[in-house]
């Protein structure tokens, strides 16, 4: 499945005039995750059938995987 990234890159075009939900792929940094809503997280995990989620703290690893437990 493709990124954002990718779909941007084979169109030409930036990331920002691409819709994430076009995406069924996505790839998160702990960053990124320290600063989602629970719900945010619920959306995210619904909504892409492929999720990497790149240098997390055990914390929000166990937050990804209460939130996969909802699903």
């Amino acid at each position: 499945n493709e990124t954002v990234e990718d779909i941007a890159d084979s169109m030409g075009v930036s990331v920002e005039n691409i819709n994430a939900r076009d995406a069924k792929a996505s790839v998160v940094h702990g960053a990124e995750l320290r600063d989602l809503t629970p719900e945010q997280l619920y959306l995210l995990l619904r909504e892409h059938t492929e999720i990497v989620c790149a240098r997390t703290s055990p914390q929000q690893k166990l937050s990804i995987v209460e939130g996969c437990q909802r699903q």
